[in-house]
């Protein structure tokens, strides 16, 4: 077998005896102890240490993500842990994979439209609206179930990022985003968490195709906690019984 032209290279990190270094930064002597987990979040992402306001942000957005009650993410872990108690991390891994189109996945693409439209919002918004609304689709990132008229996580998060002079070219086109939105769907459609954290997160510079990765980063912490939540205040049991009390079997229809 012929041997690569060059050799492969990694950035994130290596080890010695005595040393560890991470994007070439000694752990022990610069990292542990000196830097909050959202700088070491960012550190791992980007490639550098954060500004002062970089890291309040990020830290911000992954406080955001933690916790929201019982969702389907958090039962699922809830379940799995009920099935399998041994493993934790399956459990975690369980409340993570629904990080999809309606659950915390929305903010990767929430964060792509928004970065798309930036380029000429003034035209692009309403065109992408009425396209949408015509397919019968859902804009990312705007409307919820609970929050109206307003995702009080949405207000908060821009505020920061105002406060902490961030560009607002981002949180701007989401504003925009539920004004038309709003107009053509004829309801109240808020600016949701998801669409606040995609937004200050293309405005601090992340390019949308990570931006999932810190409500994976988010949200596990918050699994955790349920799970420990479960270990002593077991609920899974109940909503299993639930779900057989109240779901009546019925012989299937053929599919063809």
């Amino acid at each position: 077998m012929k041997a690569p032209a060059t050799t492969p290279v990694q950035t994130m990190g290596h080890s010695t005896p005595d040393r560890i270094v991470v994007r070439g930064h000694d752990l022990c002597e610069e990292l542990i102890g000196k830097v909050d987990f959202g700088a070491m979040v960012f550190l791992e992402i980007v490639g550098r240490l954060p500004s002062e306001e970089e890291a309040v942000m990020v830290n911000a957005v992954l406080v955001t993500m933690a916790e929201h009650g019982v969702t389907a993410n958090s039962i699922a872990a809830r379940l799995t842990h009920h099935a399998a108690p041994e493993a934790l991390q399956g459990a975690v891994a369980a409340g993570l994979l629904g990080a999809g189109s309606t659950f915390l996945g929305a903010i990767e693409e929430c964060a792509r439209v928004l970065q798309d439209l930036a380029a000429d919002p003034a035209t692009r918004v309403r065109a992408y609206v009425e396209a949408t609304h015509a397919a019968n689709g859902r804009i990312p990132g705007i409307g919820h179930p609970v929050h109206k008229p307003d995702d009080p996580r949405t207000a908060k998060l821009f505020g920061l990022a105002d406060r902490l002079g961030f560009p607002d070219t981002h949180r701007v086109v989401a504003a925009e985003l539920r004004r038309v939105a709003e107009e053509v769907y004829d309801r109240v459609l808020p600016v949701n968490a998801d669409g606040a954290v995609a937004a200050v997160l293309s405005d601090i510079g992340f390019p949308w195709e990570v931006c999932r990765g810190f409500a994976v980063i988010g949200r596990s912490g918050g699994l955790v906690g349920h799970i420990w939540e479960e270990t002593r205040r077991p609920v899974a049991r109940h909503i299993w019984s639930i779900t057989e009390e109240t779901l009546e079997y019925a012989d299937p229809e053929p599919l063809f």
